[in-house]
C-alpha cells in the first residue's frame, strides 16, 4: 500500500502526527510519580538492579507477570535512574510509535475496506489513516495513558497489537511472495506475543484477526481463517496463565454466585452499560477521572440498561444495512466491541471502569469519525471540512494539555478526582493520606472521615488514629482504634500488621504471631510488603509454622 502512495506525502504524515503528539504531551514531562507508580514502580529492586532473571520468572511488581513491561521499567532505570521525567518521555516515545501504528493499520484497513469502483481510492486511503491518527493522538480520553506511568502496559499492549494486525494483513496480501508471507506471519505473532506479555487485554487479538480475514478477504476466506489457530491456541494458554496469577494475587474476586445464572446476567446487564459508558466519553470528552463513582444497574428491568442496549442494538442494525456500501461501520464497530471484552468486567475486578481501558478500543470509534469525514468530503466544502477538523483537534488538544496537568503530583490528582467523583472513597483515602504524611492532621481526619462517609466499611479514619496513638506510644489507645479499623476491614492488612508489630514491642510473642499470621493469609492487596515482613518477624520471633521457619526469599 505504501508503494502505491508517494513517500513524500506518506513521511509527512509521520513527521506531522509527531508535531501534534509533542505539542499536546510535552507538558507530561513536568509530572512525577503518582499513584501506583510510587507503589509497583518506583524503587522496584528487579527494575532498578536490572535482574532480567526475575523480569522472566516471577511477577515483576508482585501482583502480574508482564514480563514485557517489567523490561521496558529495567531499561528506564538503566537510562534515567529514577527521573520521573526520563519515564515520561519513553511514555510519549511509546505513544507517538502508537499514533504511527493507528496510521499504517488505519490506511490499510481503510484501502482493503474500500468500495472497489471509488475513485481515488489510495488517496482517501491515506487521508483516512491521517485524520484516524490525529483524533486518536489528540482525544483526552488518552491523557491517563501517556501522564501515568503505570499505564506503560495500555500503551506496549496496544503498540504490539496494531503491529500485530498490520501484520497479519500483509500475510494476507496476494502479492506478496512466499518468504515474506512468512516474515510477515512470524513478525505477527512475535508482536501478539508481546503484547498479551504487556497487559493482558491484547489477548483479544485473534476476534480482530478473523474479522479483518472475514470483512478484507472476498475470496478463500477459510484458508485464510487457518492461521490465526496457533494465535487462539496462545491466547488460551495465556489466558489460564494470567487468570491464575490474577486470582492468586487477588486481583480477580470471584464467588460461585458470580458464574450462576443470575450471575451471568447481572455482569451482561452490567458490561452492556459500560459499553455505552466508553462511547459517550469518546463522543463528550468530558468529566474524566482517576476513580470513577459511577454505579451500574444490575438488573435487565432498568432504565438504564434497556437505554444503553437500544443504542447497540440500533448501532448493529446500522452497521449491519451499511455493510457493503459503508464496511468502514462495521469494522469500526466490530473493532470497538471485541477489544472492549477483557475490560467488560466478566471477571470482577476493581476499578470497574477506568480511561485507560478505552485505550484500544477507541482505534475503532476513530475510525468510523475519520472514514465518514472522508467520505463527506466528497459532498461537501473541503475548506469547510477541514477548518472543522482543525478546530476539533484544537479543542481536544486543549482539552488534554490541561487534562495532563491533573497528573501533576498526587495531590492535585486527588483534588480533581474529588471534584469529578465525590463519592469517591479512594480519593478522599488517598489526599488524607498526603495530608497525614505532611502532617496536617485536621485536614487529613476531614477526609478519612468523607471515605467512611462514602463508603461505611472503609478503614482508613480508625487505622490512622491508631497509627498516630502509636507513634505517641499510646499503645492501649492504638490497639483499640486498630482492632475498630479491622471490624470494618477484617483482613486489612496495614492494620494486622501494626497490630503484631506492636504486641511484639511489648512482649506479648503469641498475639504477635497471631497478627503476623493474619497478615500472611490476608487477601487484601499488598503494594506495601507487609505479607514479607510479617514472615521476617515470625523468623525473628521463632514461632512454628507448619512447615518449619518461614522463608522471605
Amino acid at each position: 500500500m505504501i508503494a502505491q502512495i508517494t513517500l513524500k506525502r506518506y513521511l509527512f504524515s509521520l513527521l506531522l502526527l509527531l508535531i501534534v503528539v509533542w505539542g499536546v504531551f510535552d507538558n507530561t514531562l513536568l509530572n512525577g510519580f503518582v499513584w501506583d507508580d510510587l507503589i509497583y514502580t518506583v524503587n522496584n529492586p528487579v527494575y532498578t538492579r536490572f535482574d532480567v532473571y526475575r523480569i522472566f520468572t516471577t511477577l515483576g511488581n508482585g501482583i502480574e507477570y508482564l514480563p514485557v513491561r517489567d523490561l521496558s521499567y529495567a531499561l528506564d532505570y538503566l537510562l534515567w535512574g529514577s527521573s520521573p521525567a526520563g519515564f515520561h518521555a519513553i511514555n510519549i516515545l511509546i505513544y507517538w510509535l502508537t499514533v504511527m501504528a493507528v496510521f499504517s493499520l488505519a490506511l490499510s484497513i481503510a484501502a482493503l475496506t474500500g468500495v472497489s469502483a471509488e475513485e481515488n481510492r489510495e488517496s482517501r486511503a491515506l487521508l483516512t489513516g491521517l485524520v484516524t491518527a490525529l483524533l486518536f493522538c489528540v482525544h483526552p480520553i488518552h491523557s491517563e495513558v501517556v501522564s501515568f506511568i503505570t499505564c506503560r502496559n495500555a500503551l506496549l499492549s496496544t503498540l504490539f497489537f496494531l503491529l500485530s494486525a498490520s501484520l497479519y494483513l500483509r500475510f494476507l496480501a496476494a502479492a506478496a511472495p512466499r518468504g515474506g508471507r512468512l516474515y510477515f506471519y512470524a513478525g505477527a505473532l512475535v508482536c501478539y506475543f508481546c503484547s498479551i506479555f504487556s497487559k493482558a487485554t491484547g489477548i483479544i487479538l485473534p476476534l480482530i484477526l478473523v474479522i479483518c480475514v472475514l470483512l478484507c478477504k472476498k475470496r478463500n476466506r477459510i484458508k485464510s481463517l487457518l492461521p490465526t489457530v496457533p494465535f487462539f491456541l496462545l491466547s488460551i494458554a495465556v489466558f489460564f496463565l494470567l487468570t491464575a496469577i490474577a486470582s492468586e494475587a487477588n486481583i480477580i474476586r470471584e464467588g460461585f454466585d458470580d458464574w450462576s445464572v443470575n450471575g451471568w446476567i447481572t455482569k451482561i446487564v452490567k458490561a452492556v452499560q459500560i459499553t455505552i459508558f466508553y462511547l459517550w466519553k469518546l463522543i463528550a470528552p468530558y468529566g474524566y477521572s482517576a476513580e470513577y463513582d459511577v454505579t451500574f444497574a444490575w438488573s435487565p428491568a432498568t432504565l438504564p440498561f434497556l437505554l444503553c442496549a437500544a443504542v447497540l442494538a440500533a448501532l448493529a442494525v446500522l452497521a449491519f444495512c451499511t455493510r457493503k456500501t459503508r464496511p468502514y461501520i462495521i469494522f469500526g464497530l466490530g473493532w470497538y466491541l471485541v477489544t472492549l471484552i477483557p475490560v467488560l468486567n466478566f471477571f470482577t475486578t476493581r476499578p470497574i471502569v477506568a480511561d485507560r481501558y478505552a485505550f484500544l478500543p477507541s482505534f475503532g470509534f476513530f475510525f468510523i469519525v475519520a472514514s465518514a469525514g472522508v467520505e463527506l468530503s466528497a459532498r461537501i466544502n473541503r475548506k469547510l471540512l477541514l477548518a472543522m477538523l482543525i478546530a476539533l483537534i484544537s479543542v481536544w488538544g486543549g482539552v488534554t494539555i490541561g487534562r495532563n496537568t491533573v497528573w501533576f503530583s498526587e495531590q492535585t490528582l486527588w483534588q480533581d478526582t474529588i471534584r469529578v467523583s465525590p463519592r469517591s472513597a479512594k480519593a478522599y483515602t488517598n489526599l488524607g493520606r498526603i495530608y497525614f504524611s505532611k502532617g496536617d492532621y485536621d485536614r487529613a481526619f476531614s477526609l478519612f472521615a468523607s471515605a467512611m462517609e462514602v463508603d461505611g466499611a472503609d478503614p482508613s479514619y480508625y487505622y490512622f488514629m491508631g497509627f498516630r496513638a502509636y507513634t505517641r506510644q499510646d499503645l492501649p489507645r492504638a490497639i483499640d482504634f486498630l482492632k475498630k479499623s479491622l471490624g470494618r476491614k477484617i483482613d486489612f492488612i496495614e492494620a494486622l500488621f501494626l497490630l503484631g508489630q506492636i504486641y511484639a514491642e511489648t512482649g506479648e510473642k503469641e498475639s504477635a504471631a497471631e497478627y503476623f499470621r493474619a497478615v500472611v493469609r490476608s487477601r487484601d492487596p499488598d503494594p506495601g510488603g507487609f505479607r514479607q515482613k510479617a514472615i521476617a518477624h515470625l523468623n525473628a520471633l521463632g514461632t512454628d509454622s507448619p512447615g518449619g521457619q518461614l522463608s522471605t526469599d
